[in-house]
């Protein structure tokens, strides 16, 4: 298990976030984010604001009318104000590699919650349509692969901390 976790971190480039720098090195360039964490954190900010500003066309492409109904755009809309949030924290782990950690563990979070959450409701309500099956696998899949390279990330950070203990 341990090989898999360290191979997908590989993949993403987690590792360049896992050395330990001085303290004027600590900011990761622009552009130097590993590519899961550049995808987990694009779509959750790109959902947040569609639903923010367009909720609308947003559901529209999952097939759901939202009509009029200002209860309703409320309630969508709050958590789509977490979400932004926990994109922005994805995004700080890009350009601070003190926030990888806690940047991977909300992407984790975030989306292998949204698709448990979509699992369970299916098993509840029924079948939705395609594309939200979809966006099930599709956050499972983005969930997983960060709940992996959050583990990779706290192996080699106990390491890093052994060796600072023994300097």
């Amino acid at each position: 298990m341990f090989i898999v976790a360290k191979k997908v971190a590989q993949a993403l480039s987690v590792n360049r976030f896992l050395t330990v720098k001085p303290p004027l090195q600590r900011f990761a360039p622009p552009g130097s984010s590993s590519s899961g964490c550049t995808v987990s954190l694009t779509i959750a900010i790109g959902i947040a604001c569609a639903i923010l500003f367009a909720p609308e066309a947003f559901y529209a492409t999952y097939g759901i009318e939202l009509g009029s109904d200002a209860n309703l755009a409320n309630e969508l809309k709050a958590p789509s104000g977490a979400l932004l949030a926990a994109g922005l924290l994805m995004l700080a782990g890009v350009f601070n590699s003190e926030f990888a950690f806690a940047s991977t563990a909300t992407a984790a979070a975030v989306y292998l919650s949204y698709g448990l959450s979509r699992l369970s409701s299916m098993a509840i309500d029924g079948f939705p349509n395609a594309a939200l099956i979809a966006a099930a696998s599709f956050e499972l899949v983005i969930g997983t692969v960060c709940a992996l390279a959050l583990f990779c990330l706290r192996k080699t950070e106990g390491a890093n901390l052994k060796l600072r203990r023994q300097s």
